[in-house]
Formats: C-alpha cells, structure tokens, sequence
C-alpha cells in the first residue's frame, strides 16, 4: 500500500474499492482519521512523533476541527459561505500550530503562533454570528467557545514562552 494508507491504517479496511486508485479525502476527514489512528498508534507504542504532536493546544485544536466539521454539515446550504469561513479559520489554526512547532527561530515559532491565534479569534467571531442567526444551539456554541478559550490561552503562553526566550 502506498503511504495514504500508511498514515490511514483502517482507511483499506473502510473503503476496500479505492484501495488501488486515487483517493481524495477533506481535511476534515482526514482529521477524522488521524485521531482515530493517533489512538490506535499509541496503544501499539509508537513513540515517534512530530513536534506539533506533542503540544496539547494542537490536539484541542484537532477536536475544534472536527466540531467545524460536523456544524457544517448541519446548517443550510444558504449559509454555505460562513461555514467554509469557519472552516478555513478553523483549519488555519491547526496549520500555523505545526508550522510554529516545525520552527527553529524562536521569532517565527512566535509568528506562527500569533497567526493561529488570530484564526482562533475569527472563529470567536464567527460562532457569534452563527448563534446570533440562530444557526447553532446554545449548547453547541457553549462547548464550542470553550474549545476555543483553551486554544486562545494555551497560545497565549506558547506566545509568549518562546518571545522571552
């Protein structure tokens, strides 16, 4: 199998028809895909892993990815341009966090975390909006926004631990 199916394991066992041909998939998706195997990979002992891995606000940001994911598929079609602003934003927090943590230069590392925070902020915004229209329930906006003030805080610090370096 080539290296999609490396880093999807069960992706042959899901979809036994595309296992010769090409497959696209959403980010989304493949989020998806990746924590469920992130998990599995853990309990096997794999230890290796990419810096961003490690860091937490990465891992809530992937969780934040997914509840995107999943209110974009509840909301009119009408409202198709807000749901694909929030996924950008939503997708460019996780980006700039791995680009961060791939960094050398404390500077960028800083850079690239203020980018994602940034992205953070708009989807703040953003899931105002939808609550405002009364596109999402309260519930959903409260777990939502709280996904949000864990990453907006866990970037704060990795902000300004690598800015007094």
């Amino acid at each position: 199998m080539g290296p999609f199916f490396w880093l999807f394991p069960n992706f042959a066992y899901h979809y036994p028809h595309l296992k010769n041909g090409i497959v696209i998939v959403s980010l989304a998706r493949q989020t998806k895909l990746r924590s469920r195997s992130r998990l599995r990979s853990r309990s096997r002992g794999n230890s290796m892993k990419f810096d961003h891995e490690k860091l937490d606000v990465y891992q809530v940001a992937i969780d934040f990815v997914m509840f995107s994911d999943d209110l974009a598929e509840t909301l009119p079609r009408g409202r198709s341009y807000l749901t694909d602003q929030l996924q950008r934003a939503a997708t460019s927090i996780l980006l700039n966090i791995a680009e961060g943590a791939g960094e050398f230069s404390s500077k960028e590392k800083a850079r690239f975390y203020r980018i994602a925070l940034r992205s953070a902020t708009e989807s703040a915004s953003l899931l105002d909006v939808f609550l405002h229209l009364k596109l999402i329930k309260h519930q959903s906006f409260s777990s939502a926004r709280e996904l949000l003030i864990r990453i907006i805080s866990m970037l704060t610090k990795l902000v300004k631990s690598t800015t007094h370096r």
